[in-house]
């Protein structure tokens, strides 16, 4: 009913089972016809005012037919809705319903059960669509035992609304008798032995209980209070998959670390391997080009003459014009070219504005977003202003590879290299070469953009490594049984000319301390340079509270010697040579100074980030009153936050460079003759061999700290 083949096969059954050729009539001619013959109504007596003719009869049995094999043919002739300007009017589907009907004729075509979580922005028409494919099963098919439900009785009695309005304005030749009818509670052709029933979220009993629906769509659900019980074990155990099972789960996001953003990453890690049991669907808000924005909008708020989009603006249009053109279905609809209209431009930076002014970027960001990762907002008080968290999602750059590690299964178990089916073999591999002798390559990976992306155990490199810069990795392990991750985040150093910035990231829940060796061993030898003759091999800067000392350990015999020194640095003399022990290790004192200037950094745009995963996670950060301490919020993770961070102030904190005002900013020297500013190498040598106008007895030797930084020689 929902697929142009399989509608066609079903008609031409329905011809051979009638006896009669089935032909569609024109739209408008079939409105007319419809209001002659509803005409004939005889309302006082009941009954019609005269005989059908035999032509009449004959038309009535075509539309039946067609309207019970076709879907889109019932929607456009007889559906009737109250459109956004309150008119009740034909429902004409739009692009985003459109889509939505090709997903489910794509089901069809498979023979699968439709079963679909819908991510979607405020009037795309999701909920409209799914009421009348609900009204349409009812009346035209025998034992559908159909469940409408909402967020609370109120907005599932509006659900409920849709259905019985369109069969209120539908003519009298396509209706089944309803035997049972409880406004807003329970309504049934007893003919077909056909029923819907309407039901809420937040009810004491799970939804469909004692049931087997056949139909479902659950509308709101990321504000149901126990999802897990009342729709997880009641209503999606009580649907038995079949070419009739209809269900849709669809809600705008409503913050970070709940059931709906939890179930929403699942379907779009696990869907394209076919792990999921729910297609992952989003409708950004672009897709609404009737409604963003209104005709009646843009009278009230012109284009301003020689406006140009402001940057964030052409990000935000740069994105969903990215998203589109990846996305088959979307591009179907709009064009393998297509690029934001200026008047959606104009909408969305006008509308960003104002949700600024009146401190709601939040929810505009969650209902306009580009994409999916950008529509979950966090409910809570971040630690960062909306506005720091748009920026850096808004500069996010794609990435220049997305990889899996291979090696001998030795080195790297085989349940840790990525599947064939996953390898792009259109793209070279990039060997690794070790000091050690061990060989390793970084296997390219299919990857159509971040949106429907699993980062779960990939390998992501924005910036390949140069002989100019000093890098240093930072690693957070996890127990890898799929609760936290282990992360490791690869860093460029800071320098005179350039920020520091986040180059490369892995991070997996079921990869395990021990299992990251090869992973940590192999980027750090590709992020080894050589400069002036001198091998400078990344720093090490592992966290070694959940068994990073395995991690490290393994790094130690395997001959690498760059690692974090742990240090105080509260010490009347600061001296690395002299520490005891490597690695990091997160206490109360070194979290709050890893957190503080991370948040400084970031805040003052100090590091560039491109993985929207960190992002997200800078997002739930806030600050816990019991605890006094920054952490993540609602369930939420901060792997590659730690992961980064260390890296971060081990790079940075003591260097004798003043490039990160936040740790104190030494005498620069002066320039040279021409006036131009020392070089990065210039002027690390001067600040080694000038006076150091602080207070020594605090500082101790820090000026040999320059010379430690390419090797420190053997553990």
């Amino acid at each position: 009913m929902y697929s142009r083949k399989a509608t066609k096969q079903q008609i031409e059954e329905a011809s051979k089972r009638l006896g009669i050729e089935l032909e569609p009539t024109p739209v408008n001619i079939a409105r007319s016809y419809a209001r002659d013959i509803q005409a004939l109504v005889e309302h006082r007596k009941g009954g019609l005012k005269r005989d059908l003719t035999p032509d009449e009869t004959r038309w009535i049995r075509n539309e039946r037919a067609l309207c019970r094999c076709d879907f889109l043919y019932f929607l456009e002739r007889y559906a009737k809705i109250i459109d956004q300007e309150g008119n009740l009017v034909y429902c004409v589907p739009n692009v985003g319903q459109r889509v939505l009907l090709d997903i489910w004729g794509e089901h069809e075509d498979q023979g699968t059960a439709i079963a679909e979580i819908n991510l979607k922005a405020r009037q795309i028409g999701v909920s409209t669509l799914a009421e009348l494919a609900g009204a349409h099963r009812v009346m035209f098919y025998p034992y559908v035992n159909a469940i409408v439900a909402s967020a609370d009785p109120e907005k599932s009695a509006r659900m409920a609304r849709i259905i019985t309005r369109a069969w209120e304005h539908c003519p009298w030749f396509l209706m089944p008798q309803i035997t049972e009818f409880r406004l807003g509670e329970f309504m049934r052709f007893g003919k077909l032995d056909s029923s819907v029933s309407v039901e809420w979220l937040n009810q004491q009993s799970g939804i469909a209980r004692g049931t087997t629906p056949t139909f479902a769509h659950v509308s709101e659900v990321a504000e149901c209070d126990s999802p897990k019980d009342l729709i997880e074990a009641s209503l999606i155990r009580a649907m038995h998959p079949s070419p009739r099972m209809f269900l849709l789960l669809e809600s705008t996001a409503n913050g970070y670390g709940n059931w709906w953003h939890d179930r929403w990453q699942t379907a779009v890690r696990d869907w394209p391997d076919g792990l999921s049991d729910l297609r992952p669907v989003f409708l950004p808000w672009y897709v609404a080009t009737d409604k963003y924005p209104t005709a009646t909008w843009l009278l009230a708020h012109p284009i301003p003459s020689g406006w140009a989009p402001a940057a964030l603006t052409k990000r935000h249009a740069g994105r969903a014009r990215d998203y589109v053109r990846k996305n088959t279905l979307l591009s179907k609809h709009f064009g393998s070219r297509w690029e934001m209209p200026l008047e959606q431009a104009w909408y969305w930076e006008y509308q960003r504005r104002q949700a600024l002014e009146n401190k709601q970027l939040n929810r505009f960001l969650q209902e306009m977003c580009a994409d999916d990762k950008e529509a979950f907002q966090h409910k809570q008080d971040s630690i960062f202003d909306a506005e720091v968290i748009s920026l850096y999602r808004e500069n996010v750059e794609q990435p220049v590879g997305v990889f899996g590690l291979v090696g001998h299964d030795r080195d790297v178990p085989l349940r840790l290299q990525p599947d064939e089916r996953s390898i792009d073999h259109d793209r070279p591999r990039v060997p690794i070469r070790t000091d050690s002798g061990l060989t390793f390559e970084l296997v390219p990976l299919q990857w159509t953009g971040y949106t429907m992306d699993n980062p779960d155990g990939r390998i992501y490199v924005w910036q390949w490594p140069q002989a100019r810069f000093q890098y240093g990795i930072g690693v957070d392990t996890g127990y890898g049984i799929g609760q936290d991750r282990s992360a490791i985040e690869v860093m460029r150093k800071a320098e005179i000319d350039s920020h520091a910035r986040q180059v490369a990231e892995l991070a997996s829940a079921n990869i395990s301390a021990s299992d990251l060796t090869p992973f940590c061993y192999a980027l750090g030898s590709l992020f080894s340079t050589v400069h002036e003759g001198d091998q400078r091999q990344p720093r090490m800067v592992i966290e070694i509270n959940a068994n990073g000392e395995t991690t490290q350990l393994a790094l130690r015999k395997m001959g690498w010697r760059n690692f974090h020194r742990w240090i105080r640095y509260d010490k009347t003399v600061i001296d690395q040579s002299k520490a005891t022990r490597l690695g990091a290790f997160t206490v109360n004192w070194s979290r709050s100074m890893i957190m503080e200037y991370m948040v400084k950094a970031l805040r003052d745009f100090a590091i560039e980030i491109d993985s929207p995963w960190l992002i997200t996670e800078l997002a739930q950060l806030g600050k816990d009153p019991a605890k006094q301490r920054i952490e993540a919020m609602s369930g939420g993770y901060d792997d590659r936050i730690m992961a980064l961070g260390w890296v971060f102030l081990s790079l940075h904190i003591l260097d004798p460079n003043p490039v990160l005002p936040m740790f104190g900013r030494a005498r620069i020297p002066p320039p040279d003759e021409s006036g131009a500013p020392p070089k990065y190498e210039e002027y690390s040598a001067g600040f080694q061999e000038r006076d150091f106008p602080v207070n020594r007895d605090v500082f101790g030797n820090i000026m040999s700290l320059a010379g430690q930084r390419r090797d420190y020689g053997p553990y």
